[in-house]
Protein backbone atom coordinates (compact mmCIF):
# COMPACT_ATOMS: atom_id res chain seq x y z
CA UNK A 1 0.00 0.00 0.00
CA UNK A 2 1.38 3.29 -0.56
CA UNK A 3 1.61 5.86 1.72
CA UNK A 4 -0.48 9.16 0.59
CA UNK A 5 1.23 12.35 0.69
CA UNK A 6 0.62 15.04 3.44
CA UNK A 7 -3.09 16.45 2.38
CA UNK A 8 -3.00 19.51 4.60
CA UNK A 9 0.10 20.77 2.73
CA UNK A 10 -1.45 19.89 -0.63
CA UNK A 11 -4.54 21.79 0.37
CA UNK A 12 -2.53 24.76 1.08
CA UNK A 13 -0.39 24.76 -2.20
CA UNK A 14 -3.54 24.71 -3.84
CA UNK A 15 -5.02 27.27 -2.22
CA UNK A 16 -1.87 29.55 -2.76
CA UNK A 17 -1.85 28.41 -6.29
CA UNK A 18 -5.62 29.33 -6.94
CA UNK A 19 -5.51 32.93 -5.57
CA UNK A 20 -3.23 33.98 -8.69
CA UNK A 21 -5.73 32.53 -10.97
CA UNK A 22 -7.96 34.22 -13.27
CA UNK A 23 -10.73 33.51 -11.86
CA UNK A 24 -14.02 34.75 -10.42
CA UNK A 25 -14.23 34.73 -6.30
CA UNK A 26 -17.12 32.58 -6.23
CA UNK A 27 -15.25 30.03 -8.56
CA UNK A 28 -11.79 29.83 -6.43
CA UNK A 29 -13.86 29.26 -3.13
CA UNK A 30 -16.08 26.13 -4.68
CA UNK A 31 -12.96 25.10 -5.79
CA UNK A 32 -11.16 25.12 -2.75
CA UNK A 33 -14.28 23.91 -0.81
CA UNK A 34 -14.39 20.86 -3.11
CA UNK A 35 -10.50 20.05 -3.27
CA UNK A 36 -10.74 20.17 0.76
CA UNK A 37 -13.39 17.56 0.54
CA UNK A 38 -11.53 15.44 -1.70
CA UNK A 39 -8.50 15.70 -0.01
CA UNK A 40 -10.51 14.55 3.16
CA UNK A 41 -11.71 11.75 1.41
CA UNK A 42 -8.68 10.61 0.04
CA UNK A 43 -7.15 10.46 3.27
CA UNK A 44 -9.90 8.28 5.07
CA UNK A 45 -9.56 6.16 1.85
CA UNK A 46 -7.20 3.48 2.13
CA UNK A 47 -5.85 0.83 -0.57
CA UNK A 48 -4.13 3.20 -3.20
CA UNK A 49 -1.29 1.29 -5.26
CA UNK A 50 0.32 4.57 -5.83
CA UNK A 51 -0.33 8.25 -4.19
CA UNK A 52 -3.07 10.01 -6.30
CA UNK A 53 -1.55 12.80 -5.21
CA UNK A 54 2.00 12.23 -7.23
CA UNK A 55 1.11 9.19 -9.60
CA UNK A 56 -1.42 9.63 -12.75
CA UNK A 57 -3.05 6.24 -12.72
CA UNK A 58 -3.62 7.02 -9.43
CA UNK A 59 -5.23 10.26 -9.67
CA UNK A 60 -7.24 8.88 -12.49
CA UNK A 61 -8.24 5.59 -10.35
CA UNK A 62 -9.26 8.11 -6.89
CA UNK A 63 -10.91 11.55 -9.27
CA UNK A 64 -13.44 7.96 -10.79
CA UNK A 65 -14.09 6.74 -7.26
CA UNK A 66 -14.83 10.14 -6.29
CA UNK A 67 -16.90 10.60 -8.36
CA UNK A 68 -18.91 7.42 -7.60
CA UNK A 69 -18.81 8.15 -3.60
CA UNK A 70 -20.23 11.75 -4.40
CA UNK A 71 -23.49 10.44 -6.32
CA UNK A 72 -23.92 7.28 -4.23
CA UNK A 73 -23.39 8.25 -0.57
CA UNK A 74 -23.59 12.32 -1.20
CA UNK A 75 -26.71 11.93 -3.58
CA UNK A 76 -25.10 14.91 -5.65
CA UNK A 77 -27.01 16.49 -8.65
CA UNK A 78 -24.55 16.01 -11.80
CA UNK A 79 -23.87 19.65 -11.79
CA UNK A 80 -22.32 19.09 -8.81
CA UNK A 81 -20.45 16.40 -9.28
CA UNK A 82 -19.26 18.52 -12.83
CA UNK A 83 -18.60 21.28 -10.02
CA UNK A 84 -16.18 19.12 -8.27
CA UNK A 85 -14.77 17.02 -11.13
CA UNK A 86 -13.60 20.67 -12.33
CA UNK A 87 -11.95 21.73 -8.64
CA UNK A 88 -10.19 18.48 -9.53
CA UNK A 89 -9.08 19.51 -12.56
CA UNK A 90 -7.24 22.45 -11.37
CA UNK A 91 -6.10 20.84 -8.20
CA UNK A 92 -3.76 18.04 -10.66
CA UNK A 93 -3.06 21.28 -12.69
CA UNK A 94 -1.25 23.03 -10.16
CA UNK A 95 0.70 19.63 -8.88
CA UNK A 96 1.92 19.24 -12.57
CA UNK A 97 -0.19 15.69 -13.54
CA UNK A 98 -3.10 16.96 -15.34
CA UNK A 99 -6.21 16.61 -15.80
CA UNK A 100 -7.46 13.72 -14.31
CA UNK A 101 -9.36 10.76 -16.91
CA UNK A 102 -12.85 10.66 -15.77
CA UNK A 103 -16.42 11.30 -17.20
CA UNK A 104 -18.07 14.02 -16.66
CA UNK A 105 -22.11 13.61 -15.77
CA UNK A 106 -24.87 14.50 -18.34
CA UNK A 107 -27.64 17.15 -17.18
CA UNK A 108 -30.63 15.59 -16.09
CA UNK A 109 -33.36 16.96 -18.68
CA UNK A 110 -37.03 18.08 -17.14
CA UNK A 111 -39.80 16.38 -19.12
CA UNK A 112 -42.20 19.84 -20.75
CA UNK A 113 -44.89 20.11 -18.94
CA UNK A 114 -48.10 19.12 -20.01
CA UNK A 115 -51.66 21.39 -20.25
CA UNK A 116 -53.95 19.58 -17.99
CA UNK A 117 -57.10 18.69 -19.29
CA UNK A 118 -58.66 21.78 -17.53
CA UNK A 119 -56.37 23.84 -18.93
CA UNK A 120 -56.84 22.38 -22.74
CA UNK A 121 -60.45 22.45 -22.14
CA UNK A 122 -60.34 26.35 -21.76
CA UNK A 123 -58.24 26.92 -24.56
CA UNK A 124 -60.63 24.77 -26.98
CA UNK A 125 -63.62 26.95 -25.53
CA UNK A 126 -61.33 30.54 -26.35
CA UNK A 127 -60.59 29.45 -29.76
CA UNK A 128 -64.73 28.09 -30.03
CA UNK A 129 -65.45 31.72 -28.76
CA UNK A 130 -63.30 33.30 -31.38
CA UNK A 131 -64.86 34.59 -34.34
CA UNK A 132 -63.45 31.71 -37.40
CA UNK A 133 -62.53 34.49 -39.86
CA UNK A 134 -60.58 35.79 -37.54
CA UNK A 135 -58.28 33.97 -35.49
CA UNK A 136 -55.59 36.58 -34.10
CA UNK A 137 -58.02 36.85 -31.64
CA UNK A 138 -57.48 33.51 -30.37
CA UNK A 139 -53.57 33.83 -30.96
CA UNK A 140 -53.54 36.93 -28.55
CA UNK A 141 -55.57 35.25 -25.73
CA UNK A 142 -53.59 32.28 -25.92
CA UNK A 143 -50.22 34.59 -24.95
CA UNK A 144 -52.12 36.16 -22.03
CA UNK A 145 -53.93 32.92 -21.10
CA UNK A 146 -50.51 31.25 -20.51
CA UNK A 147 -49.18 34.45 -18.39
CA UNK A 148 -52.34 35.70 -16.47
CA UNK A 149 -53.96 31.73 -15.44
CA UNK A 150 -53.10 30.57 -12.00
CA UNK A 151 -50.03 29.82 -12.08
CA UNK A 152 -49.18 31.23 -15.50
CA UNK A 153 -45.40 32.25 -16.37
CA UNK A 154 -44.11 33.81 -19.68
CA UNK A 155 -41.10 31.77 -18.82
CA UNK A 156 -43.22 28.28 -19.30
CA UNK A 157 -44.32 29.51 -22.64
CA UNK A 158 -42.78 26.65 -24.56
CA UNK A 159 -43.89 23.74 -21.86
CA UNK A 160 -47.48 24.97 -22.07
CA UNK A 161 -47.87 24.29 -25.41
CA UNK A 162 -46.09 21.33 -26.19
CA UNK A 163 -48.90 18.95 -26.53
CA UNK A 164 -50.37 20.11 -30.10
CA UNK A 165 -50.99 16.50 -31.09
CA UNK A 166 -53.12 16.70 -28.05
CA UNK A 167 -54.94 19.88 -29.43
CA UNK A 168 -54.98 18.19 -32.80
CA UNK A 169 -57.15 15.17 -31.30
CA UNK A 170 -59.30 17.44 -29.48
CA UNK A 171 -60.46 19.88 -32.70
CA UNK A 172 -61.10 16.93 -34.51
CA UNK A 173 -63.57 15.96 -32.09
CA UNK A 174 -65.05 19.23 -32.56
CA UNK A 175 -65.52 18.87 -36.33
CA UNK A 176 -69.00 16.43 -37.13
CA UNK A 177 -67.08 13.79 -38.87
CA UNK A 178 -68.23 14.24 -42.42
CA UNK A 179 -67.64 18.29 -42.53
CA UNK A 180 -65.43 18.51 -44.96
CA UNK A 181 -66.15 22.43 -45.78
CA UNK A 182 -63.68 24.56 -46.31
CA UNK A 183 -65.52 27.38 -44.45
CA UNK A 184 -66.98 25.33 -41.71
CA UNK A 185 -66.89 27.01 -38.47
CA UNK A 186 -65.63 23.87 -36.60
CA UNK A 187 -63.33 23.53 -39.27
CA UNK A 188 -62.32 27.42 -38.90
CA UNK A 189 -61.87 26.87 -35.35
CA UNK A 190 -59.37 24.04 -35.29
CA UNK A 191 -57.82 25.81 -37.49
CA UNK A 192 -57.54 29.38 -35.38
CA UNK A 193 -56.19 26.51 -32.47
CA UNK A 194 -53.43 25.35 -34.13
CA UNK A 195 -52.05 29.15 -35.06
CA UNK A 196 -52.68 30.56 -31.40
CA UNK A 197 -50.68 27.33 -30.38
CA UNK A 198 -47.91 28.10 -33.43
CA UNK A 199 -47.93 31.73 -31.86
CA UNK A 200 -47.72 31.04 -28.39
CA UNK A 201 -44.48 29.29 -29.34
CA UNK A 202 -43.56 31.98 -30.96
CA UNK A 203 -43.74 34.05 -28.34
CA UNK A 204 -41.66 32.09 -26.24
CA UNK A 205 -38.76 31.73 -29.03
CA UNK A 206 -38.66 35.25 -28.44
CA UNK A 207 -38.98 35.25 -24.74
CA UNK A 208 -36.03 33.04 -24.63
CA UNK A 209 -33.84 35.16 -26.82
Amino acid sequence: MQQLGDVAQAQADFERWLERQPLADRTKREYARNVRVFLEWLAASAGWDADPLADRLARDHAARDFRRWLKVERRAAASTVNLALASLDALHRQRGLGNPNVRRELPVRAAPRALSQDHQRDLLRACERASPRDPTSAMRWASRWATERPGGDRRHHGQLFDEQESYERHFQLLRPPKDTSIGSPRRSTRSCGRRAWSHARSSASASAR
